[in-house]
């Protein structure tokens, strides 16, 4: 059964595709030297230390169809969002 849903929209249309609980779902878009990269996954939690079940994204700057670069940006876990030092990265 799926979990995690990740939709395309141009100008043809929308697709999309589904990601369970086990196989996550890793989106990605890229510009020619820039992109993102989304991954989601699901965390069981730990009922002993009171963890409940979560949903967790992973958030990369990518460098694009031109590179392999990756860099993680965020983390979002559950209700809770932690940013990556970004201090080598320009403002917009």
């Amino acid at each position: 059964m799926s979990h995690f849903r990740g939709i395309v929209k141009n100008d043809r249309g929308e697709a999309s595709r589904l990601g369970n609980k086990k196989t996550g779902l890793t989106v990605t878009c890229n510009g020619w030297s820039d992109g993102i990269e989304v991954e989601a996954y699901f965390n069981s939690g730990d009922k002993s230390a009171g963890v409940p079940e979560h949903d967790c994204f992973f958030i990369y700057k990518t460098g694009g169809s031109n590179s392999s670069q990756r860099n993680l940006v965020a983390t979002i876990s559950g209700n809770k969002i932690r940013l990556n030092d970004m201090s080598s990265m320009e403002a917009v």
